[in-house]
């Protein structure tokens, strides 16, 4: 049976992103940026086995991040090179005794938000053609410019689509295509379709939609996004899994109660039919910062209704820093 393969290409520098160390180990909602993009792939029930191409300075903690994890799949990380060609050719070399019809998806490690249908897809689409690229609509009208800055061409908008990541092939293809251009020693392409494209010209590359959610982190502007992304996902799984009928006859503490988000799941709690008792300075004088205060409320509230099935905490202190990338 042949294997599908997903090849993580993890060797970005990072230089456009401004940090001490590579935009893929930054932090996003908490855990490195890798780490969203190799427990998807991790998890899906296309993918059998799975690569990393990076920097060999950061072989050691990419290894640490996979340890910690505990993911099954990784089988090697790779020593990358230079440029993305490079570090494709890199994967290519270590998948030479693979089966030739071995299906490829190439992503990037800064593409965090990959999702499953798009994986799938492309592992099917392979069952019909030998390239895959994820694409999609241009919302904005693309202009080709001379090397001066002035306008050369206005492609029609319907026919130009944005590429992204993933792209999968089967290993012959883009082998092949790869060898041709090693041996032609032209490795300046901005995606590997580009390769096969330039190389083996008769080799149709179909496409499949992606999703403007598959964004890649390139600019601090990207995290803030990206983080806003995942809030909204998570909210949407929450509001497809939880009848919020249940919380009829619950008894409620929310700490921070009495403006923002902390009053309205208040308000939400209410309308159905909880018990909520709200805990700040303003309401009763708690103070969240005092632990006999903390106490000495819930006991009041277990008091007055025998029981404290939820207590939630909406309270925080703002502390501006700079983007935690360690």
């Amino acid at each position: 049976m042949n294997k599908n393969i997903a090849i993580i290409l993890s060797g970005g520098s990072g230089s456009r992103f401004g940090g001490p160390l590579p935009k893929q180990f930054t932090k996003l909602a908490g855990k490195a940026v890798i780490e969203y993009t190799i427990e998807t792939f991790e998890s899906s029930n296309k993918i059998d086995e799975i690569f990393i191409v990076s920097k060999n300075e950061y072989i050691e903690k990419t290894w640490d991040i996979i340890n910690r994890n505990n993911w099954k799949k990784v089988s090697k990380v790779l020593v990358g090179g230079k440029e993305r060609f490079d570090s494709t050719y890199s994967a290519l070399i270590a998948l030479r005794k693979y089966s030739p019809e071995t299906k490829v998806i190439f992503h990037d490690a800064v593409r965090p938000l990959i999702t499953q249908k798009i994986i799938h897809d492309c592992i099917d689409k392979l069952d019909l053609f030998d390239a895959v690229d994820v694409v999609i609509p241009s919302s904005d009208t693309l202009v080709e410019v001379y090397d001066d800055g002035c306008i050369s061409n206005i492609p029609n908008r319907n026919t130009m689509r944005r590429g992204q990541t993933p792209q999968a092939f089967k290993l012959k293809t883009i082998s092949t295509a790869y060898q041709m251009a090693v041996e032609q020693k032209r490795n300046v392409f901005t995606c590997d379709c580009g390769v096969v494209r330039s190389m083996l010209p008769q080799t149709r590359v179909a496409t499949i939609e992606g999703s403007e959610k598959n964004i890649k982190i390139t600019q601090s502007l990207d995290l803030f996004i990206a983080e806003k992304q995942l809030q909204i996902s998570e909210r949407t799984d929450i509001d497809d899994r939880i009848d919020l009928c249940q919380l009829k006859g619950k008894t409620l503490v929310i700490f921070g109660g009495s403006s923002g988000i902390g009053k309205s799941m208040a308000e939400i709690a209410k309308l159905h039919n909880a018990s909520v008792y709200i805990a700040s300075r303003k309401y009763n004088n708690v103070d969240i910062t005092n632990k006999e205060s903390i106490i000495n409320f819930l006991n009041s509230v277990t008091q007055k209704s025998n029981k404290i099935d939820y207590i939630v905490n909406t309270v925080g202190l703002l502390i501006k820093k700079p983007i935690d990338v360690s």
